[in-house]
């Protein structure tokens, strides 16, 4: 009987390890982290080989020949290793001070930012911004403003309000996301000013592809952010986003705030409606990501097509990108005949020519004919 119970038991420890390294996946709902209950619970769940080994204790049972004080220590002292390691001791003695480890919290007159203490005013303490995590929200009090707990050089903390349409206030000013927060005389995105912007004249591109541009005009000047930042050269006037982060004006193509394929004619560039990632103009292409923008030497760009699983092909030639690899050629293929079946599991292959059968962009097996 004790020999059966010994087996459950070590079968039970075997999936320990299993639920310690899945255990931060309990925290996955915004602010867990700072809640008791979920912190207590997870810790417990964390310590059933202490409670096996303290009822082996209890009982006065040997665990194959371990004495049950020597293997309740020993368990104790890896489960409770285990737990330190993974923060949770932090976590849990947190949790019961009333401080939170994410985003900000007030305990015992005291503000805390990621449960470091920052200089500022409990009484007047407040988040900017309501939800379910102000992991990196504003916050203020009657001297400051705070982002990711550091405070701001802002003179008037009741004036720091977000720019969107429905907060559009009768001096016009306007922007159409909450990103964005003004006090008045600057725009402050993720906590920094931005450069050269004031809130009058200041936008950001409304379309959901169009990624996180924003734009400012004035008589004198106009600018276009990405993420915040200034594309250099840009001429606000012609700009235009082409598809998430790519973007161009009448002399210039960017990816991002970066300017990119200096070779390519700007007026004539476009992306391809199947692969944003593919840019032609009236004589190249160009695979268009950060590391490897550039031409891709002889293609077509009258007769490009972007196929599935980074297969390409022009009236000539068949081509083959796998994430951030630079494009190959795939030698010997037909452009005429090749196509990218899926996954076959008969032959391995995922795209057939004429003559071979393909995976990855490399030769599996020869290309039987149809039937």
């Amino acid at each position: 009987m004790k020999v059966a119970l010994n087996i459950l038991v070590a079968f039970v420890l075997m999936y320990w390890p299993i639920v310690l390294m899945m255990s931060p996946m309990m925290f996955d709902a915004p602010g867990s982290q700072n809640k008791r209950d979920v912190v207590l619970s997870v810790t417990l769940v964390l310590c059933y080989p202490i409670i096996i080994f303290a009822l082996y204790w209890l009982f006065g049972l040997h665990f194959f020949g371990v004495a049950p004080g020597k293997a309740l220590l020993v368990v104790s002292v890896v489960v409770i290793s285990a737990i330190l390691f993974f923060g949770y001791g932090k976590l849990l003695m947190y949790s019961f001070r009333g401080i939170a480890t994410s985003g900000y919290s007030i305990a015992k007159g005291q503000v805390y930012f990621d449960g470091l203490a920052i200089d500022a005013d409990a009484d007047s303490f407040k988040p900017l911004v309501q939800g379910d995590s102000d992991r990196f929200a504003y916050a203020a009090d009657k001297n400051h403003v705070f982002y990711a707990g550091k405070a701001l050089e802002i003179e008037d903390p009741t004036a720091f309000w977000p720019l969107n349409d429905d907060d559009q206030t009768a001096d016009g000013y306007l922007a159409g996301s909450d990103e964005y927060w003004t006090d008045g005389t600057s725009v402050f995105l993720a906590g920094i000013a931005l450069e050269g912007a004031t809130p009058h004249g200041f936008s950001v591109a409304d379309d959901i592809f169009s990624g996180p541009f924003a734009y400012w005009h004035s008589e004198s000047a106009s600018y276009v952010y990405f993420a915040g930042e200034i594309l250099p050269g840009v001429d606000a006037n012609t700009h235009q986003v082409l598809h998430g982060h790519i973007s161009k004006d009448a002399q210039h193509i960017y990816n991002g705030a970066e300017l990119v394929l200096p070779e390519a004619d700007a007026m004539s560039f476009s992306l391809l409606e199947n692969d944003a990632t593919i840019g032609i103009d009236d004589q190249a292409v160009y695979n268009v990501l950060y590391r490897h923008s550039g031409k891709i030497d002889g293609a077509d760009p009258a007769s490009i097509v972007a196929l599935d699983r980074g297969y390409l092909k022009d009236a000539k030639r068949v081509y083959y990108r796998q994430q951030w690899d630079p494009v190959e050629v795939l030698m010997g293929a037909d452009p005429q005949t090749f196509e990218v079946t899926g996954w076959v599991e008969a032959t391995d292959s995922e795209a057939r020519g004429a003559n071979n059968l393909y995976r990855d962009g490399k030769v599996v097996g020869p290309s039987a004919p149809d039937k």
